[in-house]
């Protein structure tokens, strides 16, 4: 077992995420804590009840290594951690995972519910749909001299370019250097596109958007427009004013995903569970949808192609997040819809493949 003395909370990169959907070990634990998991009992207590839901699940890894005494070193050896985040006053979601190889601990962009699984791999559903692979947005940031263009994802903000033109502030060339800042930036921002953008969004002081609109007639070019005009630019900041953005593009995403499916005869569509687990395996799954509150409980037995579907959570694997590990192994992405969302309530899977 390696032990991390310094076990720090930092966002999950991508490549990070992909390393825990390869990981297997004999043992995988993994643990969502929401914000809204927080309390102001003893941290004592809250280390008994994540004990309590993981001794739980041990019965069928008792063999597998995970021991009393392994479980008392890990809950040791996260219990700083769990201490700072519980005595935060900062709304923050993380998850821990942990294995005989690592323990590693991350703070998350969205609240998940709380949970705690084991199993021989690590359990990624609820996050599984920020690694999708493409950028939703494409952003323009307007200032009075310079303009940045952005690719947004709900992980990431990378700027891709930057421009920035000496403008006089006042006298009769304004006007002249104001149209010859907006020439560039109109060329500036059609950098040809290296992925699929869902949306274009302008963003600046409100005027300075006008003017740029008005110049060329630009109105076209942009799905919607952001005022953002803070004394001091900082990502974090626009991260949040774009949020709202994001999540409806997220959901556009999945709707275009959906009726693709449909009008496009290169593609078959797949709601049986045991299907989907075989094609996942196979690498076959172009896209997954997933109900984002419920899984699917089971076996799978790749060796022989074989599944069995149970109705019970306990002790059981849950078939759903193997799905998204295998699709997200072999390039695919996953989806996390709501109930109303999904083509068919009661199937909670669905999946596109190739034909």
């Amino acid at each position: 077992m390696t032990s991390n003395t310094d076990l720090l909370l930092n966002p999950l990169s991508n490549q990070g995420f992909q390393d825990l959907a390869r990981h297997q070990d004999l043992y995988c634990i993994s643990l969502y804590l929401p914000q809204s998991y927080k309390s102001d009992k003893s941290f004592d207590d809250l280390v008994f009840q994540i004990s309590r839901k993981i001794e739980i699940n041990t019965k069928l890894h008792q063999n597998q290594g995970l021991t009393s005494s392994a479980l008392k070193e890990h809950l040791n050896q996260i219990e700083p951690t769990i201490a700072q985040w519980s005595s935060n006053l900062k709304p923050e979601n993380i998850c821990i995972f942990i294995s005989q190889e690592n323990t590693q601990a991350f703070v998350l962009p969205i609240e998940t519910n709380f949970r705690v699984y084991i199993n021989d791999h690590f359990y990624l559903k609820p996050i599984s749909q920020l690694y999708n692979t493409d950028s939703l947005v494409r952003l323009l940031y307007l200032e009075r001299d310079r303009a940045r263009l952005f690719n947004i994802s709900h992980l990431e903000i990378n700027r891709i370019a930057a421009l920035k033109m000496k403008l006089e502030k006042e006298g009769p060339f304004l006007k002249a250097n104001r149209s010859a800042f907006f020439k560039e930036v109109k060329k500036f921002q059609n950098i040809p596109f290296s992925e699929s953008i869902l949306k274009k969004v302008l963003c600046g002081e409100k005027n300075l958007i006008q003017e740029f609109l008005n110049y060329g007639n630009m109105h076209q070019e942009f799905d919607e427009e952001l005022v953002f005009n803070p004394q001091k630019f900082h990502r974090l900041l626009l991260k949040k004013e774009v949020k709202t953005i994001l999540n409806a593009a997220k959901k556009e995403r999945s709707k275009i995903q959906l009726s693709l499916a449909h009008s496009d005869s290169s593609y078959k569509n797949i709601y049986d569970v045991s299907e989907i687990l075989k094609y996942s395996a196979m690498g076959q799954i172009k896209s997954l949808f997933l109900q984002k509150n419920q899984d699917v409980y089971g076996a799978f037995d790749q060796e022989n192609n074989f599944v069995i579907v149970q109705t019970q959570e306990q002790e059981n694997t849950s078939l759903s997040n193997l799905a998204a590990l295998n699709t997200i192994n072999h390039q695919g992405e996953v989806f996390l819809m709501d109930d109303q969302q999904m083509p068919n309530l009661k199937n909670h899977m669905y999946a596109i493949i190739n034909q």
